[in-house]
Protein backbone atom coordinates (compact mmCIF):
# COMPACT_ATOMS: atom_id res chain seq x y z
CA UNK A 1 0.00 0.00 0.00
CA UNK A 2 1.29 3.45 -0.93
CA UNK A 3 2.47 5.84 1.80
CA UNK A 4 -0.51 8.18 2.52
CA UNK A 5 1.72 11.12 3.37
CA UNK A 6 3.78 10.82 0.20
CA UNK A 7 0.59 10.52 -1.86
CA UNK A 8 -0.88 13.66 -0.28
CA UNK A 9 2.29 15.64 -0.98
CA UNK A 10 2.18 14.54 -4.61
CA UNK A 11 -1.42 15.72 -4.98
CA UNK A 12 -0.60 19.14 -3.45
CA UNK A 13 2.35 19.66 -5.80
CA UNK A 14 0.26 18.63 -8.79
CA UNK A 15 -2.54 21.06 -7.86
CA UNK A 16 -0.10 23.94 -7.44
CA UNK A 17 1.52 23.22 -10.80
CA UNK A 18 -1.87 23.16 -12.54
CA UNK A 19 -2.85 26.51 -11.00
CA UNK A 20 0.41 28.10 -12.10
CA UNK A 21 0.04 26.70 -15.61
CA UNK A 22 -3.53 28.08 -15.85
CA UNK A 23 -2.38 31.57 -14.88
CA UNK A 24 0.28 31.71 -17.59
CA UNK A 25 -1.66 30.08 -20.41
CA UNK A 26 -5.20 31.59 -20.06
CA UNK A 27 -5.68 34.78 -22.09
CA UNK A 28 -6.51 37.98 -20.29
CA UNK A 29 -10.28 38.34 -20.38
CA UNK A 30 -10.00 42.15 -20.73
CA UNK A 31 -9.03 42.95 -24.32
CA UNK A 32 -6.46 45.69 -24.69
CA UNK A 33 -7.89 48.94 -26.05
CA UNK A 34 -8.01 49.03 -29.82
CA UNK A 35 -5.47 51.36 -31.30
CA UNK A 36 -7.00 54.70 -32.20
CA UNK A 37 -8.23 54.63 -35.76
CA UNK A 38 -6.23 56.99 -37.87
CA UNK A 39 -8.35 59.80 -39.29
CA UNK A 40 -8.78 59.61 -43.03
CA UNK A 41 -8.97 62.89 -44.89
CA UNK A 42 -10.54 62.80 -48.31
CA UNK A 43 -9.15 65.60 -50.42
CA UNK A 44 -10.83 66.89 -53.52
CA UNK A 45 -7.88 67.26 -55.87
CA UNK A 46 -9.57 69.90 -58.00
CA UNK A 47 -10.55 71.98 -54.98
CA UNK A 48 -7.02 71.87 -53.64
CA UNK A 49 -5.62 72.73 -57.05
CA UNK A 50 -8.05 75.62 -57.49
CA UNK A 51 -7.28 77.06 -54.07
CA UNK A 52 -3.54 76.84 -54.56
CA UNK A 53 -3.85 78.27 -58.06
CA UNK A 54 -5.55 81.51 -57.01
CA UNK A 55 -4.23 82.13 -53.50
CA UNK A 56 -1.59 84.55 -54.79
CA UNK A 57 -3.93 86.33 -57.23
CA UNK A 58 -5.01 89.96 -56.75
CA UNK A 59 -8.03 90.16 -54.46
CA UNK A 60 -10.50 91.21 -57.17
CA UNK A 61 -9.58 88.35 -59.49
CA UNK A 62 -9.48 85.91 -56.58
CA UNK A 63 -12.99 86.96 -55.56
CA UNK A 64 -14.23 86.53 -59.13
CA UNK A 65 -12.66 83.08 -59.30
CA UNK A 66 -14.48 82.10 -56.12
CA UNK A 67 -17.82 83.40 -57.41
CA UNK A 68 -17.46 81.56 -60.73
CA UNK A 69 -16.45 78.36 -58.94
CA UNK A 70 -19.54 78.62 -56.75
CA UNK A 71 -21.73 79.13 -59.82
CA UNK A 72 -20.20 76.64 -62.27
CA UNK A 73 -18.44 74.15 -60.00
CA UNK A 74 -14.78 73.23 -60.10
CA UNK A 75 -12.97 74.41 -63.26
CA UNK A 76 -11.99 71.96 -65.95
CA UNK A 77 -8.52 73.47 -66.22
CA UNK A 78 -6.67 75.25 -63.41
CA UNK A 79 -3.23 76.87 -63.69
CA UNK A 80 -1.49 79.58 -61.72
CA UNK A 81 -2.64 82.08 -64.38
CA UNK A 82 -6.15 80.99 -65.40
CA UNK A 83 -9.18 78.93 -64.42
CA UNK A 84 -11.34 77.62 -67.28
CA UNK A 85 -14.77 76.03 -67.43
CA UNK A 86 -15.99 74.31 -70.61
CA UNK A 87 -19.58 73.87 -71.82
CA UNK A 88 -21.39 75.67 -69.03
CA UNK A 89 -24.70 76.67 -70.62
CA UNK A 90 -24.98 79.10 -72.35
CA UNK A 91 -21.20 79.40 -72.57
CA UNK A 92 -18.86 77.21 -74.56
CA UNK A 93 -16.01 78.50 -72.39
CA UNK A 94 -15.53 80.69 -69.32
CA UNK A 95 -12.07 81.85 -68.25
CA UNK A 96 -10.96 84.01 -65.35
CA UNK A 97 -7.43 85.36 -65.50
CA UNK A 98 -4.92 86.38 -62.87
CA UNK A 99 -3.65 89.23 -65.05
CA UNK A 100 -6.28 91.61 -66.36
CA UNK A 101 -6.36 93.86 -69.39
CA UNK A 102 -7.04 97.59 -69.10
CA UNK A 103 -10.15 98.62 -71.04
CA UNK A 104 -11.82 102.01 -71.39
CA UNK A 105 -15.30 101.16 -72.66
CA UNK A 106 -17.97 101.72 -71.49
CA UNK A 107 -15.92 102.98 -68.51
CA UNK A 108 -12.33 102.52 -67.39
CA UNK A 109 -11.89 99.06 -65.89
CA UNK A 110 -9.63 96.00 -65.84
CA UNK A 111 -11.04 92.97 -67.67
CA UNK A 112 -10.20 89.47 -66.43
CA UNK A 113 -13.27 87.37 -67.29
CA UNK A 114 -13.58 85.93 -70.82
CA UNK A 115 -16.86 84.30 -71.88
CA UNK A 116 -17.38 82.60 -75.22
CA UNK A 117 -20.54 81.60 -77.08
CA UNK A 118 -21.12 79.68 -80.30
CA UNK A 119 -22.09 82.22 -82.94
CA UNK A 120 -21.45 82.47 -86.68
CA UNK A 121 -21.17 86.19 -87.40
CA UNK A 122 -22.07 87.21 -90.98
CA UNK A 123 -18.99 88.32 -92.88
CA UNK A 124 -20.36 91.82 -93.46
CA UNK A 125 -21.00 92.38 -89.73
CA UNK A 126 -17.70 91.26 -88.20
CA UNK A 127 -15.96 94.64 -88.45
CA UNK A 128 -19.03 96.45 -87.17
CA UNK A 129 -19.11 94.23 -84.05
CA UNK A 130 -15.41 94.68 -83.33
CA UNK A 131 -15.67 98.45 -83.90
CA UNK A 132 -18.52 98.58 -81.42
CA UNK A 133 -16.48 97.05 -78.59
CA UNK A 134 -12.76 96.18 -78.83
CA UNK A 135 -13.30 93.71 -75.99
CA UNK A 136 -15.29 91.49 -78.36
CA UNK A 137 -13.38 88.94 -80.41
CA UNK A 138 -14.94 87.15 -83.37
CA UNK A 139 -13.44 83.80 -84.39
CA UNK A 140 -14.69 82.99 -87.89
CA UNK A 141 -13.12 79.53 -87.98
CA UNK A 142 -14.47 78.37 -84.63
CA UNK A 143 -17.72 80.30 -85.16
CA UNK A 144 -17.59 81.91 -81.74
CA UNK A 145 -17.69 85.34 -80.12
CA UNK A 146 -15.74 86.02 -76.95
CA UNK A 147 -16.43 88.96 -74.67
CA UNK A 148 -13.91 90.25 -72.13
CA UNK A 149 -14.99 92.23 -69.06
CA UNK A 150 -14.71 92.49 -65.30
CA UNK A 151 -18.12 90.88 -64.75
CA UNK A 152 -20.63 88.53 -66.32
CA UNK A 153 -23.10 91.40 -66.58
CA UNK A 154 -20.64 93.33 -68.75
CA UNK A 155 -20.10 90.34 -71.03
CA UNK A 156 -23.83 89.63 -71.31
CA UNK A 157 -24.55 93.24 -72.24
CA UNK A 158 -21.84 93.32 -74.92
CA UNK A 159 -23.02 90.04 -76.46
CA UNK A 160 -26.68 91.07 -76.50
CA UNK A 161 -25.73 94.20 -78.39
CA UNK A 162 -23.41 92.25 -80.70
CA UNK A 163 -26.37 90.08 -81.67
CA UNK A 164 -28.38 93.20 -82.49
CA UNK A 165 -25.53 94.42 -84.72
CA UNK A 166 -25.32 91.01 -86.43
CA UNK A 167 -29.04 91.18 -87.15
CA UNK A 168 -28.67 94.66 -88.62
CA UNK A 169 -30.78 96.21 -85.91
CA UNK A 170 -27.99 98.53 -84.69
CA UNK A 171 -24.76 99.89 -86.08
CA UNK A 172 -21.58 100.25 -84.02
CA UNK A 173 -22.28 103.80 -82.87
CA UNK A 174 -25.85 103.05 -81.86
CA UNK A 175 -24.69 99.99 -79.95
CA UNK A 176 -22.04 102.01 -78.12
CA UNK A 177 -24.64 104.56 -77.04
CA UNK A 178 -26.93 101.77 -75.88
CA UNK A 179 -24.13 100.08 -73.95
CA UNK A 180 -23.22 103.26 -72.06
CA UNK A 181 -26.88 103.79 -71.17
CA UNK A 182 -27.52 100.21 -70.03
CA UNK A 183 -24.28 100.05 -68.08
CA UNK A 184 -25.07 103.26 -66.23
CA UNK A 185 -28.48 101.81 -65.34
CA UNK A 186 -26.87 98.58 -64.17
CA UNK A 187 -24.41 100.41 -61.94
CA UNK A 188 -27.31 102.41 -60.51
CA UNK A 189 -28.94 99.13 -59.47
CA UNK A 190 -31.59 99.00 -62.18
CA UNK A 191 -32.34 95.52 -63.51
CA UNK A 192 -32.49 94.96 -67.26
CA UNK A 193 -32.62 91.89 -69.50
CA UNK A 194 -29.67 93.37 -71.39
CA UNK A 195 -27.42 92.71 -68.39
CA UNK A 196 -29.33 89.91 -66.66
CA UNK A 197 -29.11 87.18 -69.30
CA UNK A 198 -28.51 86.49 -72.97
CA UNK A 199 -31.64 87.56 -74.83
CA UNK A 200 -31.04 85.02 -77.59
CA UNK A 201 -30.00 81.39 -77.86
CA UNK A 202 -26.38 81.04 -79.01
CA UNK A 203 -26.15 79.07 -82.20
CA UNK A 204 -25.01 79.21 -85.78
CA UNK A 205 -25.93 82.78 -86.62
CA UNK A 206 -27.92 85.90 -85.80
CA UNK A 207 -31.11 84.95 -84.02
CA UNK A 208 -34.24 86.81 -83.12
CA UNK A 209 -34.00 87.98 -79.55
CA UNK A 210 -36.70 88.29 -76.95
CA UNK A 211 -38.33 91.68 -76.72
CA UNK A 212 -36.72 93.53 -73.80
CA UNK A 213 -39.17 94.33 -71.05
CA UNK A 214 -37.82 96.85 -68.61
CA UNK A 215 -38.85 96.64 -64.95
CA UNK A 216 -42.06 98.55 -64.28
CA UNK A 217 -43.33 98.16 -67.83
CA UNK A 218 -46.99 97.02 -67.78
Amino acid sequence: MKNPMRWMAFVIVLAASSAAFGQTSDPDTTAPPAPAQSETTVTNTKTTTTTSSVESWPETQRTAAGALTEKYGQPDVATDQTLTWNDKDPWTRVTVRRTGVKDTFPVNHVSYIDQTISYAVPNDRTNEIENFDPSLSVDKDAQTITSRSDSEAGNILALNLANEIARGKLDANQARDMMRKKWDEHMAGKSSPYTDHLMFSPGKGPVEEEEPVEPGTP
